[in-house]
């Protein structure tokens, strides 16, 4: 059963400027896991850090809406945990939340990022039910 629907939309423009202001390193530990932020010093290239940076921000904000919460009074950024499969795939995990499934998708363009996330429950019952 889909229990709720999240979408979000970041400009890179937004990201890129705060790499170039210096206040990036700070952002993206407010928003990145300990494993999210090593994934994000592997990349050497601006543009691909700030498109990186740019796209788990916007899938965690996506999983806050479709939990309905937000992010700040029940959970922040770093409650949400993005990994990717063995083929590149978002993973979603929210360690405080189980018996949730998140189905997400993340895009880019040069100029956003975007972020779809369908949460369910994990207790379905069959239509024949």
């Amino acid at each position: 059963m889909i229990d709720g629907l999240g979408l979000d939309i970041v400009e890179l423009s937004t990201v890129l400027a705060l790499f170039k202001d210096g206040t990036a390193p700070r952002f993206a530990r407010f928003v990145l896991t300990d494993e999210e932020l090593s994934t994000l010093n592997e990349f050497t290239q601006e543009h691909r850090r700030a498109e990186w940076l740019a796209g788990r921000f916007a899938l965690k904000e996506a999983v806050s809406k479709a939990l309905g919460t937000g992010l700040g009074r029940f959970l922040d950024f770093r409650d949400i945990h993005i990994s990717t499969d063995d083929y590149g795939k978002p993973i979603v995990r929210v360690p405080r939340l189980p018996g949730r499934t998140f189905t997400v998708s993340l895009t880019h363009t040069n100029n956003v990022a975007c972020a779809v996330c369908i949460m369910e429950s994990s207790n379905r019952q069959s239509s024949a039910e």
